[in-house]
This record gives C-alpha cells, sequence and structure tokens, in this order.
C-alpha cells in the first residue's frame, strides 16, 4: 500500500516552527519518520505524517489483536519482554532528546492500550494518551485503568487562546 504524507504544524500550539530530535524507521511504510519538538511550546510530534484518512487503513481490530503491521502488539506472555525493552528504549530516546522525562507533559497520541502513557508516568512524566480510533479505544478500555481516551478529532484538541 502506498501512503500519503503532509507537513504538519504544532498539535499542540499551532506553531510552524520545529526542530528534528530523532528519526524512527517506520515498519510497514518503508520510510524514516521524523520526530520534532516545537520551538515554541516544546511539543514533541511527528512530521510530515500520513495523511488522516489513511490513519485508520494502519489501526484496524487486527492491528490491536497483534495481528496487524506492528508486532510489538503481540500481547501474548512471552512478547512482554520485547515490548517492554521497546517502551524503555522510547523512554530513553525522549529523555536524551528532552535532557530529562521528570515532569514533562507527553501525549501519545495513538495510545492503544495505553502502555506507554503508564510506563512514561511511572518514569515521571506527566502522561496523557490520547486514543482516535474504535478499536483502539476498545483496547485501551480493556487493558489500561489510568488512561485518559477520547474519541474528538485530533484538532479538536488543540490548545485554545
Amino acid at each position: 500500500m502506498q501512503f500519503h504524507f503532509r507537513h504538519v504544524p504544532c498539535d499542540l500550539c499551532g506553531a510552524d516552527d520545529a526542530l528534528p530530535v530523532f528519526w524512527k524507521n517506520g515498519t510497514l511504510v518503508k520510510k524514516q519518520f521524523t520526530i520534532v519538538r516545537c520551538r515554541h511550546c516544546s511539543f514533541v510530534y511527528v512530521d510530515p505524517r500520513i495523511v488522516d484518512s489513511e490513519i485508520p487503513l494502519l489501526y484496524d481490530d487486527a492491528y490491536f489483536r497483534g495481528l496487524g503491521f506492528n508486532r510489538h502488539v503481540d500481547r501474548s506472555p512471552n512478547a512482554a519482554a520485547d515490548r517492554n525493552a521497546t517502551y524503555a528504549d522510547v523512554i530513553e530516546s525522549c529523555a536524551e532528546a528532552l535532557g530529562t522525562i521528570n515532569g514533562c507533559k507527553i501525549l501519545d497520541f495513538g495510545c492503544g492500550e495505553g502502555t506507554l502513557v503508564s510506563k512514561f508516568r511511572a518514569a515521571g512524566a506527566d502522561a496523557l494518551g490520547f486514543e482516535p480510533s474504535e478499536s483502539g479505544r476498545a483496547a485501551c478500555a480493556r487493558g489500561c485503568v489510568s488512561c485518559t481516551v477520547s474519541a474528538r478529532r485530533a484538532s479538536s484538541c488543540r490548545k485554545r487562546g
């Protein structure tokens, strides 16, 4: 499948002024994704990103049952060590880019079950999970006790004023 990408301003403050902080190789989408930090509010996000209309093609019910493109979603007990190592790598990369995780505000957009949100909170971050897909919200409701789940569009969550 061929995906389309678009440049996006900061989801939090709307500024169009960000610096790259690290890169992540895609699995299904054979592309290196750029993780950027807004120069105005320090929000960290992906830019450019897959267009909104194509994101549900990636995150369907099969994905949240461990049958999708990202095998880290495998919820079997024997995959727990791999998942935890991946989460630790993400937190370490963020800590290196930001200087610290303690006290940082983290938004996991597309949080699924909310496990990464919980891991960020355990590391001292003020973390919040947002899950736009119906399948993801169901997974979060089954698996996470401390995750805020919303069905609102991302654009409706942008900081106002």
